[in-house]
C-alpha cells in the first residue's frame, strides 16, 4: 500500500512499525496520550514502549511501591521484664536500598494486676530494635491504680533498612514488673494488624 499525505494533514498507508527508531520521542507525545493499560507487559510491540515501561525506579520519591499486611487474633502474654517477641510480624523485600519502610501496627494491650506496673512495646527489624529508646521502646501503658488496664495500641514508624533482602518487622513487648502479666492481644474477637509499605526514597 502506498503512503498518502492528503490535504487535511493526515497520513494513510503507513504500516504498524513503519516509523524508524527515534521518530517519536517523549516530546512528540501529547499529554495524557498514553493510557495506563498500554504500559503493561507486552502491551506495545517493537520498541515504541518497552515491556513494563514504568519500573519502580521511575517513580518519584514518596511513591508507594508495595504493601504487605498480616492480621490475626492471637493472644501473647509475658511477665518478662526483657523484650519478648509477639506473634505480630510481617516481612517485605525492598526493591532499592534507598527505600524506606512505613510500619503501621494496630492491636490491643492489657496490663494486669497491681498499680505502678506497665506494659511497654517496641518494633524490631530482624534482630534490631528500631526505637530511639531501648528501655521504653515506642510506648508504655501504665497502670496508676490496682486492676486491669486494657487499651488500643497503634504505632506508626518510618524505617530505613538500606537493603534489598527480605526484612522482617515484629512487635516486641515486656512487663515493667515481673509480678505483672501483660498482654498483646487480639481477643476477644479483635483483629491485630501489621502493615508494611515500601516508600520510594
Amino acid at each position: 500500500m502506498s503512503i498518502v499525505i492528503n490535504g487535511s494533514g493526515t497520513v494513510t498507508g503507513l504500516a504498524v512499525g513503519g516509523l524508524p527508531d527515534g521518530t517519536v520521542d517523549a516530546d512528540t507525545l501529547a499529554t495524557d496520550s498514553v493510557i495506563a493499560a498500554k504500559l503493561g507487559t507486552d502491551s506495545v510491540t517493537a520498541d515504541a514502549l518497552k515491556d513494563d515501561a514504568i519500573a519502580t525506579g521511575d517513580l518519584p520519591t514518596g511513591s508507594v511501591l508495595q504493601v504487605v499486611t498480616s492480621a490475626d487474633t492471637t493472644r501473647d502474654t509475658t511477665t518478662s521484664t526483657s523484650w519478648v517477641a509477639s506473634t505480630i510480624s510481617a516481612s517485605i523485600t525492598p526493591s532499592s536500598t534507598s527505600s524506606k519502610i512505613f510500619i503501621i501496627i494496630s492491636t490491643q494491650g492489657n496490663n494486669n494486676n497491681n498499680s505502678g506496673h506497665s506494659l511497654n512495646w517496641t518494633i524490631y527489624r530482624d534482630s534490631t530494635d528500631i526505637s530511639l529508646n531501648s528501655t521504653y521502646g515506642f510506648g508504655q501503658m501504665y497502670t496508676a491504680s490496682a486492676g486491669n488496664l486494657r487499651s488500643m495500641i497503634t504505632t506508626a514508624v518510618l524505617d530505613s533498612p538500606s537493603t534489598t533482602s527480605s526484612t522482617t518487622y515484629k512487635l516486641y513487648f515486656k512487663s515493667g514488673n515481673a509480678a505483672s502479666t501483660v498482654e498483646i492481644t487480639g481477643s476477644p474477637g479483635m483483629t491485630r494488624t501489621i502493615t508494611l509499605m515500601e516508600i520510594a526514597g
